[in-house]
Protein backbone atom coordinates (compact mmCIF):
# COMPACT_ATOMS: atom_id res chain seq x y z
CA UNK A 1 0.00 0.00 0.00
CA UNK A 2 1.80 3.27 -1.00
CA UNK A 3 2.37 6.21 1.80
CA UNK A 4 1.04 9.40 1.21
CA UNK A 5 3.77 12.07 1.30
CA UNK A 6 3.84 14.76 4.28
CA UNK A 7 3.46 18.01 3.27
CA UNK A 8 5.94 20.56 4.68
CA UNK A 9 6.28 24.34 5.07
CA UNK A 10 9.63 24.96 3.12
CA UNK A 11 9.24 28.79 5.21
CA UNK A 12 9.02 27.33 8.57
CA UNK A 13 11.89 29.45 10.82
CA UNK A 14 12.64 26.90 13.64
CA UNK A 15 16.08 26.35 13.00
CA UNK A 16 17.60 23.05 13.29
CA UNK A 17 21.10 21.53 13.67
CA UNK A 18 20.45 19.36 10.27
CA UNK A 19 19.51 20.30 7.02
CA UNK A 20 18.69 18.74 3.88
CA UNK A 21 18.67 20.34 0.78
CA UNK A 22 16.23 19.02 -1.53
CA UNK A 23 17.17 21.78 -4.50
CA UNK A 24 20.67 20.53 -4.17
CA UNK A 25 20.83 17.25 -2.71
CA UNK A 26 23.37 17.49 -0.14
CA UNK A 27 23.17 16.77 3.34
CA UNK A 28 24.40 19.45 5.64
CA UNK A 29 25.30 20.29 9.60
CA UNK A 30 25.12 24.09 10.31
CA UNK A 31 27.60 25.39 7.34
CA UNK A 32 29.01 22.10 6.67
CA UNK A 33 28.08 19.84 3.51
CA UNK A 34 28.15 16.25 4.83
CA UNK A 35 28.96 13.75 2.28
CA UNK A 36 26.79 10.77 1.93
CA UNK A 37 25.88 8.77 -1.16
CA UNK A 38 23.25 8.97 -3.73
CA UNK A 39 20.91 6.01 -2.63
CA UNK A 40 21.61 7.10 1.17
CA UNK A 41 19.85 10.32 0.32
CA UNK A 42 17.20 9.33 -1.33
CA UNK A 43 16.63 6.96 1.49
CA UNK A 44 17.00 10.16 3.99
CA UNK A 45 14.63 12.18 1.50
CA UNK A 46 11.88 9.50 1.83
CA UNK A 47 12.39 9.58 5.80
CA UNK A 48 12.19 12.95 6.41
CA UNK A 49 9.50 13.31 4.18
CA UNK A 50 7.10 10.79 5.97
CA UNK A 51 7.97 11.62 9.81
CA UNK A 52 6.73 9.47 12.83
CA UNK A 53 5.70 7.14 10.79
CA UNK A 54 5.94 3.33 10.18
CA UNK A 55 7.94 2.51 7.14
CA UNK A 56 8.24 -1.33 6.29
CA UNK A 57 11.37 -2.50 4.32
CA UNK A 58 9.05 -2.60 1.73
CA UNK A 59 7.86 0.69 1.45
CA UNK A 60 11.79 1.73 1.61
CA UNK A 61 12.35 -0.45 -1.07
CA UNK A 62 9.67 0.39 -3.56
CA UNK A 63 10.75 4.17 -3.05
CA UNK A 64 14.66 3.88 -3.09
CA UNK A 65 15.02 0.68 -5.38
CA UNK A 66 12.02 0.96 -6.77
CA UNK A 67 14.16 -0.13 -10.51
CA UNK A 68 15.89 -2.73 -9.09
CA UNK A 69 15.36 -5.80 -7.28
CA UNK A 70 17.76 -6.09 -4.01
CA UNK A 71 17.43 -8.01 -0.61
CA UNK A 72 16.38 -6.44 2.21
CA UNK A 73 20.00 -6.88 3.80
CA UNK A 74 20.42 -3.57 1.80
CA UNK A 75 18.02 -1.32 3.68
CA UNK A 76 20.08 -2.21 6.84
CA UNK A 77 23.52 -1.41 5.42
CA UNK A 78 22.03 2.43 4.06
CA UNK A 79 20.64 3.34 7.77
CA UNK A 80 23.65 2.00 9.25
CA UNK A 81 25.57 4.62 6.57
CA UNK A 82 22.89 7.46 7.83
CA UNK A 83 23.04 6.52 11.29
CA UNK A 84 27.07 7.34 11.07
CA UNK A 85 26.48 10.62 9.29
CA UNK A 86 24.23 11.71 11.84
CA UNK A 87 26.31 10.30 15.10
CA UNK A 88 22.61 8.30 15.58
CA UNK A 89 22.76 5.53 18.18
CA UNK A 90 20.50 2.90 17.60
CA UNK A 91 20.00 2.21 21.19
CA UNK A 92 19.03 5.71 21.96
CA UNK A 93 18.44 7.33 18.74
CA UNK A 94 17.63 10.82 17.71
CA UNK A 95 16.94 10.42 14.09
CA UNK A 96 16.32 6.85 13.27
CA UNK A 97 14.44 4.23 15.56
CA UNK A 98 14.57 0.79 14.64
CA UNK A 99 10.81 -0.85 15.05
CA UNK A 100 11.72 -4.75 15.14
CA UNK A 101 11.21 -6.76 12.86
CA UNK A 102 8.77 -4.23 11.31
CA UNK A 103 10.90 -1.54 9.95
CA UNK A 104 11.64 1.96 10.39
CA UNK A 105 10.53 5.30 12.20
CA UNK A 106 12.17 8.40 11.53
CA UNK A 107 12.04 10.78 14.57
CA UNK A 108 12.79 14.27 13.22
CA UNK A 109 15.14 17.13 13.64
CA UNK A 110 16.47 17.48 10.30
CA UNK A 111 14.99 20.54 8.31
CA UNK A 112 13.54 19.91 4.70
CA UNK A 113 14.09 23.05 2.33
CA UNK A 114 14.12 23.51 -0.70
CA UNK A 115 17.06 25.59 -1.94
CA UNK A 116 19.87 26.83 0.92
CA UNK A 117 20.95 30.94 1.19
CA UNK A 118 24.53 31.31 0.31
CA UNK A 119 25.89 31.19 3.45
CA UNK A 120 30.18 31.06 3.89
CA UNK A 121 30.89 27.14 3.50
CA UNK A 122 32.97 25.56 6.32
CA UNK A 123 35.16 22.70 5.43
CA UNK A 124 33.17 19.70 4.44
CA UNK A 125 32.48 16.88 7.19
CA UNK A 126 33.49 13.58 5.31
CA UNK A 127 31.58 10.71 6.94
CA UNK A 128 32.70 8.49 4.26
CA UNK A 129 36.24 6.24 3.49
CA UNK A 130 36.88 5.18 0.13
CA UNK A 131 34.56 2.53 -0.67
CA UNK A 132 34.60 -0.48 -2.89
CA UNK A 133 32.50 -2.97 -4.33
CA UNK A 134 33.77 -6.85 -5.16
CA UNK A 135 31.41 -7.61 -7.84
CA UNK A 136 30.23 -11.30 -7.74
CA UNK A 137 33.63 -12.88 -10.41
CA UNK A 138 32.07 -14.52 -13.64
CA UNK A 139 32.22 -18.54 -14.08
CA UNK A 140 33.90 -18.63 -17.50
CA UNK A 141 34.34 -22.64 -17.11
CA UNK A 142 30.76 -23.26 -18.90
CA UNK A 143 30.36 -25.42 -15.91
CA UNK A 144 27.42 -24.33 -13.76
CA UNK A 145 29.23 -26.77 -10.99
CA UNK A 146 31.78 -23.88 -10.75
CA UNK A 147 29.52 -21.67 -9.80
CA UNK A 148 30.34 -22.41 -5.63
CA UNK A 149 33.58 -21.51 -6.21
CA UNK A 150 33.74 -18.40 -7.83
CA UNK A 151 30.94 -17.57 -5.38
CA UNK A 152 33.56 -18.30 -2.55
CA UNK A 153 36.37 -16.50 -3.98
CA UNK A 154 34.10 -13.30 -4.06
CA UNK A 155 33.18 -13.97 -0.64
CA UNK A 156 36.52 -14.49 0.74
CA UNK A 157 37.70 -11.19 -0.77
CA UNK A 158 34.81 -9.10 0.96
CA UNK A 159 35.90 -10.88 4.08
CA UNK A 160 39.43 -10.47 3.85
CA UNK A 161 38.85 -6.36 2.24
CA UNK A 162 36.72 -5.97 5.90
CA UNK A 163 39.55 -5.96 8.53
CA UNK A 164 40.42 -2.97 6.27
CA UNK A 165 39.17 -0.12 8.48
CA UNK A 166 40.22 2.83 6.44
CA UNK A 167 37.82 0.99 3.53
CA UNK A 168 34.21 0.92 3.65
CA UNK A 169 34.01 -2.45 1.74
CA UNK A 170 29.67 -2.70 0.37
CA UNK A 171 28.57 -6.00 1.96
CA UNK A 172 27.95 -9.69 0.47
CA UNK A 173 24.05 -8.99 0.10
CA UNK A 174 24.51 -5.11 -2.36
CA UNK A 175 27.12 -7.19 -4.06
CA UNK A 176 25.54 -10.18 -5.42
CA UNK A 177 22.62 -8.10 -6.13
CA UNK A 178 23.92 -7.62 -9.53
CA UNK A 179 25.18 -11.02 -10.41
CA UNK A 180 24.51 -12.25 -13.76
CA UNK A 181 23.53 -8.89 -14.57
CA UNK A 182 24.96 -7.13 -17.90
CA UNK A 183 25.38 -3.91 -15.87
CA UNK A 184 27.19 -0.77 -16.56
CA UNK A 185 30.07 -0.26 -13.98
CA UNK A 186 29.12 3.20 -13.51
CA UNK A 187 25.71 2.87 -12.93
CA UNK A 188 27.02 0.27 -10.38
CA UNK A 189 28.97 2.76 -8.79
CA UNK A 190 26.17 5.38 -8.61
CA UNK A 191 23.53 2.81 -7.33
CA UNK A 192 26.00 1.62 -4.49
CA UNK A 193 27.42 5.14 -3.82
CA UNK A 194 31.20 3.71 -3.98
CA UNK A 195 34.93 5.11 -5.63
CA UNK A 196 36.15 1.69 -6.98
CA UNK A 197 34.59 -1.30 -8.47
CA UNK A 198 36.18 -4.71 -8.47
CA UNK A 199 35.83 -7.31 -11.02
CA UNK A 200 36.64 -10.66 -11.99
CA UNK A 201 36.64 -13.86 -13.66
CA UNK A 202 37.34 -18.15 -12.97
CA UNK A 203 37.95 -20.23 -16.04
CA UNK A 204 39.00 -24.00 -15.05
CA UNK A 205 40.47 -26.64 -17.69
CA UNK A 206 40.51 -30.26 -15.92
CA UNK A 207 43.29 -29.82 -13.25
CA UNK A 208 43.94 -26.18 -14.03
CA UNK A 209 42.48 -22.31 -12.83
CA UNK A 210 43.01 -19.21 -13.69
CA UNK A 211 41.76 -16.40 -11.90
CA UNK A 212 41.30 -13.01 -13.50
CA UNK A 213 40.68 -9.64 -11.56
CA UNK A 214 40.73 -6.40 -11.73
CA UNK A 215 39.95 -3.16 -10.56
CA UNK A 216 38.42 0.34 -11.50
CA UNK A 217 38.57 3.78 -10.60
CA UNK A 218 34.51 4.45 -10.84
CA UNK A 219 34.72 8.40 -11.32
CA UNK A 220 37.27 7.66 -14.56
CA UNK A 221 36.41 4.27 -15.81
CA UNK A 222 40.02 4.26 -15.21
CA UNK A 223 41.69 0.70 -14.78
CA UNK A 224 43.91 1.07 -11.71
CA UNK A 225 45.23 -2.63 -11.12
CA UNK A 226 44.81 -5.83 -12.84
CA UNK A 227 46.34 -9.65 -12.65
CA UNK A 228 46.11 -12.70 -13.54
CA UNK A 229 45.96 -16.04 -11.36
CA UNK A 230 47.29 -19.77 -12.59
CA UNK A 231 47.35 -22.46 -9.94
CA UNK A 232 46.84 -26.48 -9.77
CA UNK A 233 43.28 -27.04 -8.39
CA UNK A 234 44.43 -28.98 -5.46
CA UNK A 235 42.75 -28.64 -2.23
CA UNK A 236 39.98 -26.03 -3.02
CA UNK A 237 39.68 -24.29 0.65
CA UNK A 238 43.48 -23.61 0.51
CA UNK A 239 43.46 -22.50 -3.03
CA UNK A 240 40.65 -19.83 -2.21
CA UNK A 241 42.47 -18.61 1.10
CA UNK A 242 45.60 -18.13 -1.32
CA UNK A 243 43.71 -16.55 -4.10
CA UNK A 244 42.36 -14.13 -1.61
CA UNK A 245 45.43 -13.44 0.09
CA UNK A 246 46.80 -12.36 -2.95
CA UNK A 247 44.43 -10.55 -4.34
CA UNK A 248 43.19 -8.31 -1.17
CA UNK A 249 47.50 -7.61 -0.55
CA UNK A 250 47.00 -6.33 -4.00
CA UNK A 251 44.39 -4.12 -4.37
CA UNK A 252 44.46 -2.35 -0.96
CA UNK A 253 48.04 -0.68 -1.39
CA UNK A 254 46.16 0.34 -4.99
CA UNK A 255 43.53 1.70 -3.55
CA UNK A 256 45.75 4.25 -1.04
CA UNK A 257 47.52 5.29 -3.84
CA UNK A 258 44.71 5.99 -5.73
CA UNK A 259 43.42 7.57 -2.82
CA UNK A 260 46.84 9.75 -2.54
CA UNK A 261 47.01 10.38 -6.27
CA UNK A 262 43.79 12.38 -5.45
CA UNK A 263 44.64 14.06 -2.63
CA UNK A 264 47.29 15.82 -4.47
CA UNK A 265 44.73 17.13 -7.14
CA UNK A 266 42.63 18.84 -4.34
CA UNK A 267 42.37 22.29 -3.80
CA UNK A 268 43.43 23.96 -0.53
CA UNK A 269 39.96 25.04 0.83
CA UNK A 270 37.06 23.43 2.10
CA UNK A 271 38.67 20.47 2.40
CA UNK A 272 37.84 17.44 4.65
CA UNK A 273 39.72 16.20 7.59
CA UNK A 274 40.39 13.04 5.65
CA UNK A 275 41.51 14.67 2.99
CA UNK A 276 43.39 16.90 4.83
CA UNK A 277 44.94 13.68 6.33
CA UNK A 278 45.29 12.29 2.49
CA UNK A 279 47.48 15.39 1.34
CA UNK A 280 49.59 14.84 4.52
CA UNK A 281 50.09 11.54 3.98
CA UNK A 282 51.04 11.99 0.10
CA UNK A 283 53.48 14.78 1.27
CA UNK A 284 55.01 12.88 4.02
CA UNK A 285 55.84 10.18 1.74
CA UNK A 286 56.92 12.99 -0.59
CA UNK A 287 59.37 14.15 2.44
CA UNK A 288 60.86 11.01 2.86
CA UNK A 289 61.41 10.12 -0.78
CA UNK A 290 63.33 13.43 -1.20
CA UNK A 291 65.02 13.83 2.83
CA UNK A 292 63.26 17.16 2.97
CA UNK A 293 63.20 17.97 6.58
CA UNK A 294 60.76 21.39 6.06
CA UNK A 295 58.82 19.46 3.57
CA UNK A 296 57.81 16.63 6.55
CA UNK A 297 57.44 19.82 8.69
CA UNK A 298 54.46 21.20 6.55
CA UNK A 299 53.26 17.61 6.26
CA UNK A 300 52.85 17.90 9.51
CA UNK A 301 50.75 20.80 10.05
CA UNK A 302 48.34 19.51 7.61
CA UNK A 303 47.62 16.61 9.47
CA UNK A 304 47.82 19.07 12.73
CA UNK A 305 44.93 21.05 10.66
CA UNK A 306 42.76 17.90 9.98
CA UNK A 307 42.53 17.02 13.94
CA UNK A 308 41.89 20.39 14.56
CA UNK A 309 38.47 19.42 12.31
CA UNK A 310 38.02 15.87 13.87
CA UNK A 311 40.64 15.04 16.80
CA UNK A 312 39.27 11.32 16.07
CA UNK A 313 40.60 11.38 12.52
CA UNK A 314 42.78 8.10 12.81
CA UNK A 315 44.21 8.68 9.76
CA UNK A 316 45.37 12.21 10.60
CA UNK A 317 47.00 10.52 13.82
CA UNK A 318 48.57 7.48 11.70
CA UNK A 319 50.55 10.05 9.78
CA UNK A 320 51.56 12.36 12.52
CA UNK A 321 52.94 9.32 14.75
CA UNK A 322 54.95 8.35 11.33
CA UNK A 323 55.79 11.91 10.93
CA UNK A 324 57.31 11.58 14.39
CA UNK A 325 59.00 8.58 13.73
CA UNK A 326 60.82 10.00 10.43
CA UNK A 327 62.13 12.51 12.36
CA UNK A 328 63.71 10.92 14.96
CA UNK A 329 65.08 8.44 11.79
CA UNK A 330 66.94 11.41 10.10
CA UNK A 331 67.73 12.98 12.98
CA UNK A 332 65.43 16.21 12.46
CA UNK A 333 64.46 16.30 16.22
CA UNK A 334 65.77 18.68 18.66
CA UNK A 335 64.93 16.32 21.33
CA UNK A 336 64.63 12.69 19.88
CA UNK A 337 63.27 11.15 22.83
CA UNK A 338 60.34 13.66 22.50
CA UNK A 339 59.23 12.64 19.23
CA UNK A 340 59.19 8.64 20.15
CA UNK A 341 57.34 9.51 23.05
CA UNK A 342 54.73 11.26 20.85
CA UNK A 343 54.62 8.71 18.36
CA UNK A 344 53.91 6.41 21.55
CA UNK A 345 51.28 8.61 22.85
CA UNK A 346 49.50 8.78 19.00
CA UNK A 347 49.66 5.04 18.82
CA UNK A 348 48.14 4.88 22.26
CA UNK A 349 45.33 7.48 21.34
CA UNK A 350 44.40 5.77 17.91
CA UNK A 351 44.30 2.04 19.63
CA UNK A 352 42.04 3.66 22.06
CA UNK A 353 39.69 4.88 19.15
CA UNK A 354 40.06 1.57 16.90
CA UNK A 355 41.95 -1.58 18.89
CA UNK A 356 40.60 -3.52 15.84
CA UNK A 357 42.65 -1.39 13.84
CA UNK A 358 46.13 -2.74 12.52
CA UNK A 359 47.93 -0.03 11.96
CA UNK A 360 47.68 1.66 15.32
CA UNK A 361 50.02 -1.57 16.37
CA UNK A 362 52.37 -0.33 13.85
CA UNK A 363 52.96 3.18 14.55
CA UNK A 364 53.46 1.77 18.27
CA UNK A 365 55.97 -1.00 17.05
CA UNK A 366 57.93 1.83 15.21
CA UNK A 367 57.98 3.64 18.35
CA UNK A 368 59.01 0.56 20.20
CA UNK A 369 61.72 -0.23 17.74
CA UNK A 370 63.59 2.69 17.88
CA UNK A 371 63.15 3.54 21.80
CA UNK A 372 65.50 -0.43 21.73
CA UNK A 373 62.58 -2.29 23.41
CA UNK A 374 62.43 -4.86 20.57
CA UNK A 375 60.18 -7.61 22.33
CA UNK A 376 57.18 -4.89 22.75
CA UNK A 377 57.69 -3.97 19.37
CA UNK A 378 57.45 -7.32 17.98
CA UNK A 379 54.77 -8.32 20.36
CA UNK A 380 52.66 -4.97 18.30
CA UNK A 381 53.85 -6.60 15.29
CA UNK A 382 52.45 -9.54 15.78
CA UNK A 383 49.05 -7.83 16.95
CA UNK A 384 48.41 -6.32 13.88
CA UNK A 385 49.56 -9.41 11.91
CA UNK A 386 46.63 -11.25 13.25
CA UNK A 387 44.32 -8.57 13.40
CA UNK A 388 45.11 -8.66 9.45
CA UNK A 389 47.13 -10.76 8.04
CA UNK A 390 47.12 -9.21 4.24
CA UNK A 391 48.41 -5.96 5.38
CA UNK A 392 51.50 -5.49 3.34
CA UNK A 393 52.65 -2.74 5.28
CA UNK A 394 52.89 -4.35 8.35
CA UNK A 395 54.53 -7.39 6.97
CA UNK A 396 57.18 -5.22 5.55
CA UNK A 397 57.87 -3.10 8.71
CA UNK A 398 57.73 -6.01 10.76
CA UNK A 399 60.82 -7.67 8.33
CA UNK A 400 62.55 -4.80 9.08
CA UNK A 401 62.16 -4.80 13.15
CA UNK A 402 63.11 -8.96 13.00
CA UNK A 403 66.26 -8.00 11.45
CA UNK A 404 67.84 -5.13 13.21
CA UNK A 405 66.64 -7.75 16.21
CA UNK A 406 68.51 -9.71 15.38
CA UNK A 407 65.71 -12.67 13.33
CA UNK A 408 67.52 -12.93 10.04
CA UNK A 409 65.54 -15.95 9.27
CA UNK A 410 61.78 -14.53 10.22
CA UNK A 411 62.74 -11.09 9.17
CA UNK A 412 63.52 -13.08 5.47
CA UNK A 413 60.09 -14.86 5.17
CA UNK A 414 57.83 -11.48 6.40
CA UNK A 415 59.94 -9.71 3.74
CA UNK A 416 59.66 -12.07 0.69
CA UNK A 417 55.39 -12.61 1.88
CA UNK A 418 55.00 -8.74 1.59
CA UNK A 419 57.10 -8.72 -1.83
CA UNK A 420 54.86 -11.61 -2.92
CA UNK A 421 51.63 -10.05 -1.85
CA UNK A 422 51.74 -6.46 -2.84
CA UNK A 423 54.83 -6.12 -5.56
CA UNK A 424 53.53 -2.71 -6.70
CA UNK A 425 53.36 -0.99 -3.48
CA UNK A 426 54.78 2.46 -2.47
CA UNK A 427 58.33 2.53 -3.72
CA UNK A 428 59.17 3.30 -0.31
CA UNK A 429 57.92 0.02 1.55
CA UNK A 430 59.69 -1.83 -1.26
CA UNK A 431 62.61 -0.25 -0.57
CA UNK A 432 61.95 -1.29 2.95
CA UNK A 433 61.66 -5.65 2.12
CA UNK A 434 65.00 -5.01 0.30
CA UNK A 435 66.54 -3.44 2.72
CA UNK A 436 65.47 -5.89 5.52
CA UNK A 437 66.98 -8.68 3.69
CA UNK A 438 70.30 -6.24 2.45
CA UNK A 439 70.71 -6.39 6.87
CA UNK A 440 69.47 -10.12 7.44
CA UNK A 441 72.33 -10.75 5.45
CA UNK A 442 75.14 -8.68 6.94
CA UNK A 443 74.21 -9.76 10.50
CA UNK A 444 75.06 -13.21 9.08
CA UNK A 445 78.10 -12.15 7.52
CA UNK A 446 77.44 -12.45 4.27
CA UNK A 447 78.62 -9.38 2.66
CA UNK A 448 78.27 -10.15 -0.65
CA UNK A 449 74.29 -11.17 -0.61
CA UNK A 450 74.37 -7.37 1.63
CA UNK A 451 75.60 -5.47 -1.10
CA UNK A 452 73.10 -6.92 -3.58
CA UNK A 453 70.27 -6.45 -1.29
CA UNK A 454 71.37 -3.14 -1.24
CA UNK A 455 71.52 -1.91 -4.19
CA UNK A 456 68.03 -2.75 -4.69
CA UNK A 457 66.46 -0.74 -2.09
CA UNK A 458 68.77 2.06 -2.73
CA UNK A 459 67.40 1.73 -5.77
CA UNK A 460 63.88 2.41 -5.18
CA UNK A 461 64.90 4.71 -1.69
CA UNK A 462 68.28 5.63 -1.70
CA UNK A 463 67.56 8.40 1.20
CA UNK A 464 67.10 6.22 4.23
CA UNK A 465 70.13 6.42 6.55
CA UNK A 466 70.24 3.11 7.89
CA UNK A 467 70.44 1.28 4.65
CA UNK A 468 73.38 3.47 3.38
CA UNK A 469 75.00 2.62 6.44
CA UNK A 470 74.86 -1.11 5.94
CA UNK A 471 75.98 -0.24 2.82
CA UNK A 472 78.81 1.62 3.91
CA UNK A 473 80.20 -1.04 6.21
CA UNK A 474 79.68 -4.34 3.73
CA UNK A 475 81.77 -2.57 1.53
CA UNK A 476 84.37 -1.66 4.25
CA UNK A 477 83.99 -5.67 5.46
CA UNK A 478 84.40 -6.26 1.39
CA UNK A 479 87.32 -3.84 1.08
CA UNK A 480 85.05 -2.25 -1.72
CA UNK A 481 86.38 1.45 -0.64
CA UNK A 482 85.65 3.15 -3.57
CA UNK A 483 81.63 1.91 -3.40
CA UNK A 484 82.04 2.60 0.30
CA UNK A 485 82.90 6.31 -0.38
CA UNK A 486 80.14 6.71 -2.47
CA UNK A 487 77.14 5.81 0.14
CA UNK A 488 79.29 7.77 2.62
CA UNK A 489 79.31 10.71 0.24
CA UNK A 490 75.39 9.97 0.06
CA UNK A 491 74.89 9.72 3.91
CA UNK A 492 76.50 12.98 4.47
CA UNK A 493 74.41 15.05 2.33
CA UNK A 494 71.29 14.46 3.90
CA UNK A 495 71.66 12.75 7.37
CA UNK A 496 74.91 13.54 8.62
CA UNK A 497 73.51 13.97 11.81
CA UNK A 498 72.59 10.18 12.24
CA UNK A 499 75.66 9.21 10.38
CA UNK A 500 77.82 11.34 13.34
CA UNK A 501 75.66 9.52 16.33
CA UNK A 502 75.94 6.10 14.62
CA UNK A 503 80.27 6.64 14.83
CA UNK A 504 79.87 8.31 18.16
CA UNK A 505 77.76 5.42 19.91
CA UNK A 506 74.80 7.29 20.49
CA UNK A 507 72.78 5.59 18.24
CA UNK A 508 72.84 1.70 18.21
CA UNK A 509 70.67 0.49 15.38
CA UNK A 510 71.00 -3.28 16.21
CA UNK A 511 69.09 -5.16 19.67
CA UNK A 512 72.44 -7.13 19.45
CA UNK A 513 76.39 -5.42 20.81
CA UNK A 514 78.40 -8.09 18.54
CA UNK A 515 76.26 -6.63 15.17
CA UNK A 516 76.39 -2.71 16.21
CA UNK A 517 79.91 -3.75 16.53
CA UNK A 518 80.50 -5.71 13.35
CA UNK A 519 78.67 -2.22 11.62
CA UNK A 520 80.91 0.05 13.62
CA UNK A 521 83.99 -2.18 12.30
CA UNK A 522 82.81 -2.20 8.57
CA UNK A 523 82.49 1.63 8.84
CA UNK A 524 85.48 2.19 10.40
CA UNK A 525 87.43 -0.48 7.66
CA UNK A 526 85.71 2.21 4.90
CA UNK A 527 88.00 5.30 6.97
CA UNK A 528 84.70 6.72 8.99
Amino acid sequence: MPIDKVEYDVTVKQKFEYQIDLADERLWLGNRPIAISNKAFRMLRFFVSHPNRLLTKNDILDAVWSDLCVSEGLVREYVHDLRLALGDDPGCPAFIETIRGRGYRFLGGIQIIEQRANAPLEPALSTLLPSLVVLPFANLSNDPDQEYFSDGITDDIITELSRFPELSVVARNSAFAFKNRSTDIAQIASELGVNYVMEGSIQRDKNRLRVTAWLVESDSGRHIWGEKYDRELNDIFALQDDLAMHVVGSITPQVELAELKRSQKLSNTNLSAYELALKAQALTYDAVRSADRNMLTRAMALADQALKLDDMCTHALWTRGMGCVFQYLYGWSTDPGTALNFALEVADNLIGIDPSNARSYIVRAWAYQYRREYDLALADYRRALALNPNLALNLFTMAWSEAVAGLPLEARKHAKKALMLSPRDTDIWLAWAYATLEVASFIEGDFTEAAKWGRQAIQLHARMPVRQLVMIATYGHLGDFAAASSHSAAIKAFAAETLLAVLAGKYAIFKSSEHNSLLLDGLHRAGL
